[in-house]
């Protein structure tokens, strides 16, 4: 796995880019991102995110993303489902 290392050696121009962004992994506070032959991802990047323990109508509680929890896929799961949600809203 080559890590991400462009220099301008590698060109600036839109198909030196791209060219550089598929042969290297990019690591992210998420895991490591890579891409396909057509830019694509080559594996499937579908999160199913649950936003648990708001309270009221403050926006400031949403500003550091502990409140969005990712739930599935498993691997990159932050926490649990909670479901059905009214026994959410009852276990507070």
């Amino acid at each position: 796995m080559r890590r991400c290392r462009w220099s301008p050696k590698d060109g600036l121009d839109d198909a030196s880019l791209s060219a550089y962004a598929r042969q290297v992994t990019f690591p992210t506070v998420m895991g490591d991102v890579r891409f396909g032959a057509k830019g694509e991802s080559p594996e499937p990047g579908v999160l199913q995110v649950q936003f648990q323990e708001v309270s009221g109508h403050e926006v400031g509680q949403f500003r550091n993303g502990a409140r969005q929890i990712i739930v599935s896929p498993p691997e990159s799961s932050s926490g649990n489902l909670n479901f059905p949600y009214t026994e959410a809203l009852t276990a507070e």
